[in-house]
């Protein structure tokens, strides 16, 4: 299956309303973990234009840390919700999000396939909310 066909769904007129209103940053990556699909949100929420993050890791602009922003690991190719994310912009600044995503897995040979997730922005740092 082509890329094209592949993301077909993403110019589905509803699709593309909800990926409008959306505050997050909506985004999807292959089996290598590189980012295949980046929504116009991320110039925003992490400070990159899109097409600047397509076919690198999501890893490539930050890292996962917990509560008070050290080092956490989060399994790329499972599921997983609100995992604190901090990234880091083109001029240096950081940005603290929070990331959740669903992997994606073929049906007939239950092979990993990718993951799809979205990029909450945090307002300040989960530590200081406290």
């Amino acid at each position: 299956m082509s890329d094209a066909s592949k993301h077909q769904s993403y110019t589905d007129p509803r699709l593309v309303d909800f990926l409008r209103l959306t505050r997050d940053f909506v985004w999807e990556a292959d089996a290598a973990l590189r980012l295949i699909y980046a929504s116009r949100r991320a110039i925003d929420v992490i400070g990159h234009l899109p097409e600047d993050l397509l076919g690198k890791p999501l890893t490539d602009f930050g890292a996962f840390v917990d509560r008070q922003g050290n080092p956490r690991q989060v399994s790329m190719n499972g599921n997983f919700r609100d995992a604190c994310f901090l990234a880091t912009d083109k001029q240096g600044e950081r940005h603290w999000l929070c990331l959740s995503a669903i992997a994606l897995f073929d049906a007939g040979t239950g092979a990993f396939q990718g993951i799809r997730g979205i990029a909450r922005p945090l307002a300040k740092p989960i530590a200081a909310s406290r």
